[in-house]
């Protein structure tokens, strides 16, 4: 019995440095396949900004190697249009291929550098959420202005209509 449970521990223990150095493997690969997109997509910068839009990630997209490095990464275009549109808080249709390459490097990192990333991303995305807050409240902050203006105005108008009486002091 001491004999088994030596092999059997012997056995699991192989196994898990088997496990990890698989886990090592593919983490190494997944990394290796976000650099080959990341020039892939440099090379799709038609304009050499340094930006990518929508339309040239969408187009990179339509080649199957940027499929299958997308795949290995564990991304789908879908997912990669959701970061994209998390990267773009200002709106401008581009963002920066280094942001998009960093943020894939932190998807691929390993559970707690995704954990991290996938914060980033919430963080990202409620910023944005924040922003257009702020300026739907500063838009009625103006529409009562105006309202509590023309209430004035109604109010000093009728009162004088009605009473006569112009406010001045004889």
């Amino acid at each position: 019995n001491i004999l088994a449970g030596i092999i059997i521990e012997n056995t699991l223990a192989a196994a898990a440095v088997s496990d990890r150095k698989l886990e090592a493997q593919e983490a190494e690969a997944k990394k290796q396949a976000v650099e080959t997109l990341v020039n892939v997509l440099i090379k799709s910068d038609a304009d050499r900004t340094g930006e990518i839009s929508i339309e040239e990630m969408r187009a990179a997209y339509q080649s199957k190697n940027v499929q299958i490095l997308m795949e290995r990464i564990g991304l789908s275009i879908e997912e990669v249009q959701d970061i994209f549109k998390l990267l773009d808080f200002e709106q401008r249709g581009r963002i920066e291929l280094i942001r998009f390459a960093e943020s894939c490097r932190q998807l691929v990192g390993g559970t707690k550098r995704r954990d991290l990333a996938q914060v980033e991303v919430t963080v990202g995305a409620l910023a944005q959420n924040l922003e257009r807050l702020d300026v739907q409240f500063a838009k009625i902050e103006t529409d009562i202005t105006d309202l509590t203006r023309m209430a004035d105005h109604f109010v000093h108008n009728t009162v004088r209509v009605l009473t006569g009486f112009d406010g001045s002091v004889k």
